[in-house]
C-alpha cells in the first residue's frame, strides 16, 4: 500500500512539473483545461490592440485577446504595459495597478489587489516601482490573478519571469 502512494505522488509532482515546463516553453496544447490566457501564451489576458507586439500571432483565433508565438512574449508584453503604467499613466501602487489592469466593471478588484499584496509583500497603497526588483513578483500576481494557479503553483517560475 505504502509503495502504491508513493508512485502516485510521484506521479501527480511529474505531472504538475510537466505543466509548468509546457507553460514556460510556450508549447501549449489546445486543451479545454487550460486557462484561455495559458493557452493564448498570454498570461495577463491582454486585449487585442494595434500594439506591435514582440512575437504576436497573426492571425488572432481567439477574437478578444491577444495571442503570442510564445509565453515568454507574453510575459514581455505585461512588462511594457506596466512600464507605461508608469511613465505614462503616474501608476505607483498596487492598487492603481489593479484598478487599471482589472477594473470593478470587469472583475473583483479587491480580490485582485490582495493577491498581488501577498505575491509582492507589500502594502496596496505603498509604492513601488513598476520596473524596479519587484517586477517579476507583480506579474506573478498578475499572472495568477488571471489564470489562477497550477494547483496552488504559479504557471511560471520566477525566474522565467525574470528572464522574458
Amino acid at each position: 500500500m505504502r509503495n502504491f502512494i508513493l508512485s502516485s505522488v510521484v506521479l501527480a509532482v511529474f505531472w504538475l512539473y510537466s505543466r509548468h515546463l509546457r507553460a514556460e516553453s510556450g508549447v501549449m496544447l489546445d486543451s479545454p483545461d487550460l486557462p484561455r490566457g495559458i493557452r493564448n501564451n498570454n498570461a495577463g489576458n491582454i486585449r487585442i490592440s494595434s500594439i506591435p507586439w514582440r512575437g504576436k500571432k497573426e492571425p488572432n483565433t481567439d477574437g478578444v485577446y491577444e495571442q503570442f508565438i510564445e509565453s515568454a512574449d507574453g510575459l514581455h508584453a505585461i512588462k511594457r504595459n506596466l512600464s507605461s503604467y508608469k511613465d505614462i499613466h503616474n501608476i505607483n501602487t498596487l492598487r492603481q495597478l489593479a484598478e487599471r489592469w482589472a477594473p470593478n466593471s470587469e472583475n473583483n478588484t479587491e480580490a485582485y489587489i490582495n493577491v498581488l499584496v501577498r505575491e509582492v509583500g507589500i502594502g496596496p497603497d505603498e509604492y513601488i516601482d513598476l520596473e524596479g526588483f519587484l517586477l517579476p513578483k507583480v506579474v506573478s500576481g498578475i499572472v495568477k490573478n488571471e489564470n489562477g494557479t497550477n494547483f496552488g503553483l504559479s504557471w511560471y517560475t520566477l525566474s522565467f519571469i525574470e528572464a522574458s
